[in-house]
């Protein structure tokens, strides 16, 4: 299985506040299973220095990213925010800091925004479980923000151009990979102590909170989070803040280290609380499917304005009658015929029930 990358498309916005569209055909390629797709960013400015481009303003750009053959959101027009910390959290489940929006002195030139959107999981049970063929990447639309603060600051915008490249590798001759597709929401969820975020009924395998204000740090002011999914506790940190969450979650490996969280003044997170991120590690089977998760705190800081959050979730897309649209001539295969053909490699032991097969990654010889 040769590693292989392609370009996928490209566009350039001139004026701020516009979208940009790319992928809208898709790429017909069955054999080209992918990792990974690399989003490059590129902002050219003119004129005198001022100030940075950073998480404030060009971390406020939207995206979407759809799966092309179910017409599904992977990326349910979530910011730039959330795609920095979401693709960290992939390699480092306790991330405390953005990454690309780590701030950029705005001289005159070009300046690069490049974020990698994970299929492939290394962190899960099985991590090619989330890899799919590249005729699944749907239609990109990406819509920058109205103003950038060295704009406002008297630079001038020249223009911002968004590239798009698969990284992945060739299947086995005859085989089409029909991948776990994951959904991604950023959610601002309620007012108060009481936030109740929808999970559409799928499986739950992350959870998080974040502050877009971590000058004043109110992620340390929320406390005593409990997580219910569908009324049933999860979660309870009694005692515990949201700065101090990341630490408690943390499996120690990599930059998981007590030094990594605590100083002699205290815990430093400013950014992230973490609220269920244990279905990560978990088999697909072993995630749990919810309608509803609760989040309650004793006490809140933190307010929909300046807080989102981060929920990723599994669609059940792999039920016969899904992959009869998601493979190459499948279209006319009765569902009980491709059910015989599908081999469902997540499955233990080929024990899964009939329910959580509708989960499961499939290998079709196609």
């Amino acid at each position: 299985m040769a590693r292989r990358s392609r370009f996928i498309d490209s566009a350039q916005i001139t004026t701020l506040g516009s979208t940009a569209i790319l992928n809208v055909n898709g790429i017909a390629d069955p054999k080209f299973v992918v990792d990974a797709i690399l989003l490059k960013n590129t902002i050219t400015l003119g004129g005198v220095a001022a100030g940075n481009l950073d998480a404030s303003d060009v971390g406020l750009t939207r995206i979407e990213l759809l799966w092309r053959k179910l017409n599904t959101p992977f990326l349910n027009n979530v910011t730039y925010q959330t795609l920095d910390l979401f693709q960290k959290r992939q390699r480092l489940p306790s991330a405390q800091a953005f990454d690309v929006l780590a701030p950029q002195v705005a001289a005159a030139g070009s300046h690069s925004f490049d974020f990698i959107i994970p299929l492939r999981r290394p962190r899960a049970k099985r991590p090619d479980d989330y890899c799919v063929a590249m005729d699944e990447i749907g239609q990109f639309t990406v819509q920058i923000p109205g103003a950038l603060a060295p704009v406002i600051a008297g630079m001038s915008f020249t223009s911002w151009t968004v590239s798009a490249y698969a990284i992945g590798r060739d299947s086995k001759s005859g085989e089409f990979v029909a991948g776990v597709l994951t959904r991604v929401d950023e959610l601002t969820g309620d007012g108060g102590n009481d936030v109740d975020l929808r999970c559409y009924g799928h499986k739950v395998r992350d959870l998080c909170g974040y502050t877009v204000d971590t000058a004043s740090s109110p992620i340390s002011g929320n406390t005593n989070q409990r997580v219910e999914f569908d009324g049933r506790e999860v979660v309870n940190l009694r005692g515990l803040d949201g700065s101090q969450t990341p630490y408690a979650w943390a499996d120690f490996t990599g930059a998981d280290d007590y030094s990594d969280f605590v100083t002699a003044a205290g815990y430093t997170n400013t950014l992230v609380e973490d609220l269920a991120p244990a279905a990560y590690l978990d088999k697909i089977a072993e995630a749990e499917s919810v309608r509803v998760a609760h989040v309650s705190y004793g006490s809140r800081l933190a307010t929909p304005t300046d807080q989102r959050y981060i929920l990723e979730t599994i669609y059940p897309a792999n039920s016969p009658s899904k992959l009869a649209q998601r493979v190459p001539g499948m279209g006319q295969v009765p569902p009980a015929a491709l059910a015989e053909i599908a081999q469902t490699p997540g499955a233990s032991g080929g024990q899964a029930n009939t329910l959580e097969t509708a989960y499961l990654p499939s290998k079709l010889k196609a």
